[in-house]
C-alpha cells in the first residue's frame, strides 16, 4: 500500500499565491481552450520552431507536416485528454498572453497522491481506469 505524500504547499496554497502575484504578465486566467491552444502550438512546431522531438517521432506517419494549420488541430486534439484529466483532478493553469489575449506561455498542475489516486492498488489499474473514463 502507497504511503501518503506530505506536500509542502497544497493547491489552495498554490492558487493564493498565484492570483496575489504581483507580476502582471502571469495570469490564472489560463482556460482549457488557451491552455490547448498554447500546449499544442508548442508541440507542433511551426516554419521557425522545431516540434517536440518525442511526440514528432511517435507521430511522423500520422500527423501532417511541420508548419501546416492541420498539425496544430491535430495535436490540439490529442493534448486535450491530457489536460482535461488535470482539470478534472482539480488542477489549476497559469501563464502569460500577449497584447492581443493570446496565451504564450502556461503551466498546469495538480496535486497528486498516489494513495488516494490508486487507493492502494498498483498504479497499472489506475492508468486503465482513467483511460477507461475517456471511451
Amino acid at each position: 500500500k502507497f504511503e501518503s505524500i506530505t506536500h509542502s504547499i497544497k493547491m489552495e496554497q498554490a492558487k493564493s499565491l498565484l492570483q496575489s502575484n504581483p507580476h502582471p504578465k502571469w495570469s490564472t486566467d489560463a482556460s482549457f481552450d488557451k491552455v490547448c491552444a498554447a500546449i499544442s502550438r508548442s508541440f507542433a512546431g511551426s516554419e521557425t520552431t522545431p516540434a517536440e522531438p518525442i511526440s514528432s517521432w511517435v507521430f511522423r506517419d500520422i500527423l501532417p507536416k511541420q508548419g501546416e494549420p492541420e498539425r496544430v488541430e491535430s495535436y490540439k486534439f490529442l493534448m486535450a485528454f491530457a489536460i482535461e484529466d488535470v482539470f478534472r483532478h482539480g488542477g489549476i493553469s497559469f501563464g502569460h498572453s500577449d497584447e492581443n489575449g493570446r496565451l504564450q506561455s502556461c503551466a498546469i498542475i495538480r496535486e497528486f497522491d498516489p494513495a488516494i489516486e490508486f487507493n492502494g492498488k498498483h498504479h497499472w489499474d489506475g492508468f486503465v481506469a482513467g483511460l477507461m473514463g475517456f471511451w
